[in-house]
């Protein structure tokens, strides 16, 4: 029979021995290095008592150190058990400094984001799901009045639909009618970070009315409500994030995507003064009776014109001397 020493030194042995000891130094990292929710960290002047991120970051240098593949695989799964890979993403961005400064977007961040696509959770692409929250959190800490001052206001819908990659986390100015918002519970990691609800806006601009944008925002005035039939003229601010594809009643449609920290309600457009049918009509019914009257008296003038000139042939001929061709005639005249 094959000793317990034995058996630890077969290669397999090994593997196991080392998938265990992984095992366990995981456990102690997502366990005992970060307390439980609700529970008091033990030693508060420890960062690793109270960031996530350090618990995750240790957990995911114990799967690096494995030199097995089945240890890694099984400590791989184990983390996304216990959504130790959900801390795995960009820390908390501190606010913009000044209330007029709009963050500065780092291009780097945003790679991976896949435009003609819905938007795609971590499991999906990780990348793109960084990005994500990188522009929500950015968003989200500047004020509505940095991110208005700075927006640009010269692109268009054509702009980000014709080169989505190009114009890709540029500060863009909207305006237009709101005409749906849902409200949406934020993932976890974005709650950790203060913000618990997401908002979904569909705004409609006036030269683009069937073409929407598809905007998120953190805040909402008290003065619009979520609703599905809506008619509220509204300003936003925000992050272009990508050309999202989403299923409309007549298909997959797609729409720019933009990330922006809340909505502004705008008072309604003035209406133009009244420009009725009558008042239309009125010029023009003068226009017309104008020219009737014009022709009515060039025709009179024409027909008075012509009843002169037959008078005048009338009395010209009463007026000549009759001869009678019957009458004989002499070499000096009548006989």
């Amino acid at each position: 029979m094959i000793s317990i020493a034995q058996g630890w030194a077969h290669p397999l042995g090994r593997l196991l021995l080392q998938g265990l000891a992984g095992s366990a130094l995981f456990v102690y990292c997502i366990g005992t290095v970060m307390p439980s929710a609700g529970q008091a960290p033990q030693n508060q002047a420890n960062a690793l008592f109270v960031d996530d991120r350090a618990r995750a970051g240790a957990a995911a240098a114990e799967v690096v150190a494995q030199s097995d593949p089945l240890g890694s695989a099984a400590l791989l799964i184990m983390g996304q058990a216990t959504s130790t890979w959900e801390n795995l993403q960009p820390p908390p961005v501190a606010a913009a400094e000044g209330a007029d400064k709009a963050p500065t977007i780092e291009r780097e961040m945003l790679g991976g984001v896949e435009d003609h696509a819905p938007v795609r959770s971590a499991d999906e692409n990780m990348y793109e799901s960084r990005a994500y929250d990188y522009l929500l959190i950015e968003a989200h800490n500047a004020s509505a009045k940095a991110l208005a001052k700075h927006a640009r206001r010269d692109l268009t819908f054509t702009h980000l639909w014709e080169e989505p990659a190009k114009y890709r986390g540029q500060l863009i100015h909207i305006e237009g009618r709101l005409r749906r918002l849902q409200r949406f519970d934020a993932s976890r990691f974005a709650a950790k970070q203060g913000i618990p609800t997401l908002y979904e806006g569909w705004i409609f601009e006036d030269a683009y009315l069937a073409n929407p944008y598809c905007v998120v925002v953190t805040e909402v005035p008290a003065s619009i409500k979520p609703g599905e039939k809506l008619e509220h003229r509204v300003a936003f601010d925000g992050y272009f994030f990508k050309r999202y594809r989403y299923e409309a009643g007549d298909g997959k449609r797609e729409a720019p995507l933009l990330i922006g920290h809340g909505l502004i309600d705008l008072p309604p457009a003035p209406v133009p003064a009244d420009t009725s049918l009558a008042e239309h009509l009125v010029p023009a019914f003068l226009t017309v009776l104008a020219a009737t009257v014009l022709l009515a008296l060039g025709l009179s003038w024409w027909f008075l014109r012509g009843d002169r000139q037959v008078r005048a042939r009338l009395s010209k001929s009463r007026q000549a001397t009759f001869v009678d061709p019957s009458a004989p005639q002499g070499p000096h005249g009548s006989l």
